[in-house]
């Protein structure tokens, strides 16, 4: 095993680089950027640099289920537990002891969990500016779009919904900045208890 215990692809090159962090040589230096100069940046003290000028290398289907697990499961549902999940099992720049700290400080901002609840309110807000954003109304229409808007959440979400309710969804979109346009990154975290449809 090589410094920092995250393998060398040189001294190996059986490792299985499609699972986890390695370190490989750098291609040859091109332009200002001479072997010497990278030394000088990235050859310090072994304690802060055990690498020398390796580079370390995160295979893309790392990189695509880390994305994954924060734009799809997080994003989705912000729950610090997935933060933490994602921080034991990649490393920060392959360092457990970043992540241990990145892990001390997200458990004590004591982030309570989301209620279901809330999860299906903003769910069902999220459906309304989707809808909204697809019929995309213009002057004359926006009656008759919150009303089809009503008969779709009536429908795909078996929930009963005015056009009130529909309005003040939009409305209330529209003064915390949103333009119309659809956009699927929930904002459970920035919501007041009086946001409820």
């Amino acid at each position: 095993m090589s410094d920092g215990d995250i393998p060398n692809f040189d001294e190996d090159p059986t490792i299985n680089t499609v699972s986890q962090l390695y370190q490989k040589q750098r291609p040859p230096f091109r332009g200002l950027e001479t072997k010497a100069e990278m030394e000088g940046h990235f050859g310090g003290p072994v304690d802060y640099n055990p690498f020398g000028t390796n580079d370390l290398v995160q295979p893309c289907g790392v990189t695509d289920q880390i994305y994954y697990e924060f734009f799809v499961n997080y994003k989705l549902r912000p729950d610090i537990n997935i933060l933490i999940d994602l921080l034991k099992n990649h490393s920060v720049y392959g360092s457990p002891e970043i992540s241990n700290e990145l892990i001390r400080l997200l458990k004590k901002t004591r982030i309570k969990p989301i209620s279901n609840k809330q999860m299906e309110t903003e769910v069902v807000h999220q459906a309304v500016k989707e809808y909204f954003s697809l019929i995309d109304p213009k002057r004359g229409e926006v009656e008759a779009a919150y009303q089809d808007i009503v008969d779709k959440l009536e429908e795909d979400f078996e929930v009963t919904f005015t056009i009130n309710n529909v309005r003040n969804i939009i409305k209330r979109a529209r003064k915390n900045g949103w333009d119309g346009e659809f956009y699927r990154g929930l904002n459970i975290n920035n919501r007041s208890s009086s946001d409820s449809a």
